[in-house]
């Protein structure tokens, strides 16, 4: 029974024991943070369902004279009890029932005497309006934001003039007379011999339009614009003529058969060279666009914002389906007045440049507040359907007529491109204007394709084509 008894307080003993090493352990872990690593422990907090109300605030009477009597803090000899007295508050705060809250939330009851010395309370404070938006100034919204959107332009072309072509010769002095205004009278020497080529009818600049339409269908993850567009650009007219006429008892002589007797052309006075030329163009596609970055927000003078458009780079690519005709005409008159009967020669050249094929292209815009200018450029690699016909009528001689028609296939390399300003005059409309140039090799020249010899010559269709004008429009978004 001893032993028993002895036994359970050593077990009682033991168990105390460990009870208070544990929790002394616990309490010192708590305190003693470990290495690389702490430890937060969270406690419920308990709260209370009708907390009772706060005693107004009352500062103590005397404060100051109650810190300067306070003993000096150990460790801090040297210290006057002035250089310990806080600084007083600069505010007093009102007593709770001086303030009331009505039932919209505004927060009344401020006297006179209250902590901004107001009577109507803080209703009278100039603060800024949060709920309403900053001003815009300019903003990357309104770049290309729509639906549909139209283009444009009125053009202005200039023509390259072919290669030289001699088409007539006299061994006397040589006049042209071109019809065209301005041009008045010419004298064409080379080489001490006097001729007459296709490139002396100068070809005056043309006016045309360009039209476009496009469909915006949406924008991907990347913030890039995805539409299709149908861009048509034509109406562009070229046309000049001119008549020679050799001086006195001189005769003229084509150069375009060497035989030098071709009825009408040889041996007579007056050469009549008329040429035109048309260009149109259109172009299908599918275009991917990028965007201005995010707005910035920009603080005034007055301590306002306002929204500005952030300035930078906007890229785009397209690829589709382009397709042009250039379709060029030559009449050569000759008049031999020298015979009994006069003889005319009438010779004309028709070639058709029906060109079509995929194309590349792109353009890069420096974006600022509400304007901008870039580049642009479409090349291809084309297939033409070039057609060339040939008719030569000689009256007064018996000679039948002389007709032609040849159809061939040509590869046709296609380069354009130009250099554009643009201000935005609303949110959706932007006036642009710049300059442009269109560049296409393979095709078939009219004056280049000209032969009077019994054999028509072989088709010419390694021809250079070169316009270069300007352009001038509108663009609108909707």
């Amino acid at each position: 029974m001893v032993h028993i008894t002895r036994n359970r307080r050593r077990i009682g003993m033991a168990a105390c024991v460990l009870v208070l090493t544990a929790w002394v352990t616990q309490a010192d872990g708590q305190n003693r943070p470990t290495a690389g690593k702490q430890t937060y422990q969270t406690r419920p907090i308990r709260i209370a369902q009708n907390p009772p109300p706060l005693p107004p605030f009352e500062p103590p009477a005397a404060a100051d004279e109650t810190r300067a009597s306070a003993p000096p803090r150990s460790g801090t000899e040297g210290e006057s009890a002035e250089d310990l007295l806080l600084p007083s508050p600069l505010l007093e705060a009102p007593a709770a029932e001086e303030i009331s809250v009505d039932e919209s939330g505004n927060v009344t009851g401020f006297g006179a005497e209250g902590p901004f010395g107001m009577e109507e309370g803080v209703d009278d404070l100039d603060l800024p309006n949060l709920d309403e938006p900053a001003p815009i100034y300019s903003t990357g919204t309104w770049f290309f934001r729509g639906n549909w959107y139209s283009q444009s332009d009125v053009l202005v072309y200039s023509r390259d003039e072919p290669r030289t072509v001699i088409i007539a010769k006299t061994p006397g002095t040589l006049t042209n007379n071109n019809d065209v205004e301005d041009f008045g009278w010419i004298t064409v020497v080379d080489n001490g011999a006097n001729f007459v080529g296709a490139a002396d009818v100068k070809m005056r600049a043309a006016t045309g339009a360009r039209l476009g339409l496009g469909r915006l269908l949406g924008r991907d993850a990347g913030h890039r614009d995805h539409y299709f567009n149908f861009q048509f650009t034509g109406f562009l007219e070229w046309d000049a003529e001119l008549t020679t006429q050799a001086p006195g008892n001189g005769v003229l002589i084509t150069t375009l058969d060497d035989t030098g007797t071709t009825p009408g052309f040889d041996g007579g006075r007056t050469h009549i060279y008329r040429a035109r030329s048309d260009y149109n163009s259109f172009a299908l596609s599918y275009n991917v666009r990028s965007r201005p970055g995010r707005d910035q927000m920009a603080l005034q003078p007055d301590g306002s914002w306002v929204r500005f458009k952030n300035s930078g780079q906007v890229r785009s690519v397209s690829y589709g389906l382009r397709g042009f005709s250039m379709n060029e005409g030559v009449q050569f008159i000759g008049i031999n007045d020298r015979t009994a009967v006069p003889i005319v020669g009438d010779y004309r050249v028709n070639t058709n440049n029906d060109v079509i094929g995929p194309q590349l292209g792109g353009d890069l815009v420096e974006t600022y507040d509400q304007w901008c200018w870039g580049l642009w450029g479409n090349t291809g690699a084309l297939v033409n359907l070039v057609q060339r016909r040939n008719v030569l009528i000689t009256q007064n001689d018996g000679l039948p007529e002389r007709t032609e028609t040849i159809n061939d296939e040509q590869l046709t390399l296609l380069g354009e491109g130009g250099l554009f300003v643009g201000y935005q005059l609303r949110p959706n409309v932007t006036l642009r204007g710049g300059g442009e140039i269109v560049y296409a090799t393979g095709v078939a020249l009219a004056p280049e394709n000209m032969s009077l010899t019994p054999a028509f010559t072989q088709l010419n269709a390694s021809g250079k084509m070169f316009y270069q004008g300007a352009s001038l429009g509108l663009d609108w978004v909707w």
